[in-house]
């Protein structure tokens, strides 16, 4: 049967306090890596898990989903901000609504670096980043 594939839950969390790895730029890194990656394996619509961060998710304050938002959550007692990881997800929006998917194609750029072309308005985008 022919059918369309959807992810419909996926995140990486912002920084989050005791966790060093953890980090707004990290989180942005993975939102377009995430996206990529899954488009190009023939998914078609990935969802990300939360616009906001998702405030005593399971009843655990500060926990994994309180720090997966594109934005943070005012009611985790804080402020609305939007995240780089909501800017990266703008930004790959923009590209991936003028854009032919089916051209999306995996670029040979060594071994410590992975990246996808495709063809998006008015020429290739080419997107990439460090493995390593």
């Amino acid at each position: 049967r022919d059918a369309d594939i959807w992810m419909t839950e996926t995140s990486a969390p912002a920084r989050m306090p005791g966790q060093p790895e953890t980090s707004d730029e990290a989180q942005a890194a993975e939102v377009i890596k995430r996206h990529l990656t899954a488009f190009a394996i023939g998914v078609k619509r990935v969802l990300w898990t939360g616009v906001v961060d998702l405030d005593a998710f399971g009843g655990e304050r500060q926990g994994y989903y309180s720090y997966v938002g594109l934005a943070t959550n005012p009611a985790g007692g804080g402020r609305f901000e939007k995240r780089a990881s909501y800017f990266a997800y703008r930004a790959l929006s923009d590209i991936v609504a003028q854009a032919d998917m089916r051209s999306l194609r995996p670029i040979e750029a060594g071994e410590s670096v992975t990246g996808y072309t495709l063809n998006a308005g008015s020429g290739p985008v080419y997107i990439l980043w460090r493995t390593d």
